[in-house]
């Protein structure tokens, strides 16, 4: 019968805890490791026993991890002897099982293998728990030497060391697993976000060529109208008014597209030389429509004694027309607008665009040039827009190496715009004047016009019949290869997407043929879409709807 001193209580809070501490080890039931099989055979070698047992002690059984002589993996619990030694904390010698009352009458004593003498260093844990023995048995009675015993000791200690490794070891393969699957997790998403990036960029440029294209003939036939001087001035204000409406929504687009690009970064700069106050005098020319039309005069007060600074001029006139558009949107009729610039010591141009209008919110300034942000779903009810304005502004003033920062003494009582940029010593000339509708080119050329948008061949065709031009129409690719090769072609104006091909493929086919400058007219301006048509051979890209005024430049650039 089993001793009640040698019985694990399941129960006990203590058997509980160190049993769950042998659990973390994770190394029952797992296959054999030569670390634990040599530390075996060295203690049976040292002790000159014919068996020695890496034995753990578990539930209801005590199971060897490594073995020297036994032939088995585990036996009962009831029978173990190791069961026994574990709750001694030293090593436990018992010179002769068969003469020891606690021992005489287990199985492995009265029956096969007859053991007769037995030696268990207690395998300790860091935390203290008692885990098994590494134990040496013989078939007949004996003791072991001081030597042997201290030796016994020390290989429990390994035991226990190659057991902590091993834990070490399995852990840091498992962080490596999570890390290597955290980084595939994350690689997946970038790929995830770099495509629904890219979709998000393809649906932006179909969308604005298919907005776009309807606006591009009905833009062309209102700006001929107003320019067009047999007709009553009631009708040419209607078109003018027309005209107006269509080039807002073209800039809701442009706008569109430009938040895309300064979100991605893809912000391309053409730098030049510049003269700051010419931009901001074109820019307020610009809008004294919108200046006159809601009451607001644009006051200017440039101080600025050094104004030239490198930087692309069409993005920083963007920058004053957004922020001079911004401050007259917000201020009330009979109220004003004040364009001040100034030196500072750094060596940089202070531009400030001051208004009298509604003033923004002290919680609202800190998000003010985040994308559709207008102070509040009330603010955007009453005055619209999409609030990109001054996200656009700040991603044109980053660009630029520049800053710009919001200033409000809180609602009514206005707000300030405050831009610096840094300046160049080198004085920088002064833009060219924008061509205005209706002023013709000095050359009458011979144009393909090649567009397959019947109402958009028949409004460009007739803007360009106003212009003293010869056209030659086409509506595909093959018509236009066609009409090259019958007449003597001056300027090529294509559209990109045609029905039996695209305009690129026809510039690249008009150039093996011959010299011919060409403008690509397309309903998409993403920098990939102007990259492409510059590759195929194109001289200039313009987006649809067009300004008026930018064809007829283009057109005299080519024709020089």
């Amino acid at each position: 019968m089993q001793s009640e001193s040698c019985t694990n209580n399941p129960g006990n809070a203590e058997e509980a805890s160190r049993l769950a501490v042998l659990q973390r080890y994770d190394i029952l039931d797992t296959p054999r490791e030569s670390a634990f099989d040599d530390i075996s055979r060295l203690a049976a070698h040292i002790c000159q026993a014919p068996i020695a047992l890496i034995s753990l002690v578990d539930k209801d059984r005590q199971w060897f991890k490594s073995e020297v002589g036994a032939g088995v993996r585990e036996t009962p619990l009831e029978t173990s002897v190791c069961a026994y030694a574990i709750r001694q904390r030293d090593l436990f010698v018992v010179p002769d099982l068969r003469a020891d009352e606690r021992f005489k009458n287990y199985a492995l004593v009265t029956g096969p293998p007859h053991v007769r003498f037995y030696a268990g260093a207690v395998l300790e844990s860091p935390d203290g728990h008692a885990l098994g023995t590494l134990c040496v048995l013989d078939y007949m009675p004996r003791i072991l030497s001081a030597q042997q015993a201290e030796a016994l000791r020390t290989l429990a200690r390994q035991v226990m060391n190659q057991l902590e490794l091993r834990n070490l070891v399995d852990a840091q393969r498992a962080a490596i697993e999570v890390q290597r699957k955290l980084d595939e997790d994350l690689r997946t998403a970038l790929q995830e976000a770099e495509a629904a990036n890219k979709a998000k960029d393809r649906f932006l440029a179909v969308l604005s060529h298919e907005l776009r294209t309807p606006l591009a003939p009905a833009l062309m036939t209102a700006t001929m109208l107003a320019g067009d001087a047999s007709l009553p001035a009631s009708a040419r204000d209607d078109a003018r008014l027309i005209q107006r409406n269509i080039e807002l929504e073209t800039r809701l687009i442009d706008d569109l597209l430009d938040v895309s690009r300064v979100i991605n970064g893809k912000l391309q700069l053409h730098v030049e030389h510049a003269d700051l106050n010419t931009l901001i005098q074109h820019s307020m020319a610009m809008c004294a429509v919108d200046s006159e039309a809601r009451g607001v005069p644009i006051q200017l007060d440039l101080k600025a004694t050094r104004h030239a600074v490198d930087g692309d001029s069409a993005k920083l006139q963007q920058l004053f027309c957004n922020l001079l558009k911004n401050a007259i949107k917000f201020t009330p009729s009979g109220g004003t607008v004040t364009v001040h610039s100034e030196d500072t010591t750094a060596g940089r141009i202070r531009v400030s665009v001051k208004d009298s209008g509604i003033g923004i919110a002290p919680e609202v300034l800190p998000r003010l040039f985040r994308p559709f942000e207008q102070g509040g779903s009330a603010t955007t009810d009453e005055y619209g827009g999409l609030g990109l304005g001054l996200m656009i502004a700040k991603g044109i003033i980053d660009a630029h190496h520049g800053s710009i920062a919001a200033l409000s003494d809180g609602q009514g009582h206005g707000s300030t715009l405050v831009v610096e940029l840094p300046v160049t010593a080198s004085q920088a000339p002064a833009p060219p004047k924008p061509a205005q509708p209706g002023r013709s080119a000095s050359t009458s050329l011979t144009i393909l016009l090649v567009e397959d948008h019947h109402d958009t061949l028949r409004a460009m065709s007739r803007l360009l019949l106003s212009l003293k031009h010869r056209v030659i129409p086409a509506d595909c690719v093959g018509a236009a290869l066609k009409a090259s090769r019958e007449h003597d072609v001056d300027l090529v104006i294509s559209d990109v997407g045609l029905p039996d091909g695209t305009g690129l493929d026809l510039m690249r086919q008009l150039l093996a043929e011959r010299s011919v400058p060409g403008i690509a007219l397309t309903g998409y301006g993403m920098e990939a879409d102007i990259e492409e048509t510059v590759r195929a051979g194109f001289a200039k890209h313009l987006t649809k709807p067009i300004n008026f005024s930018d064809l007829e430049e283009a057109i005299r650039e080519l024709s020089l």
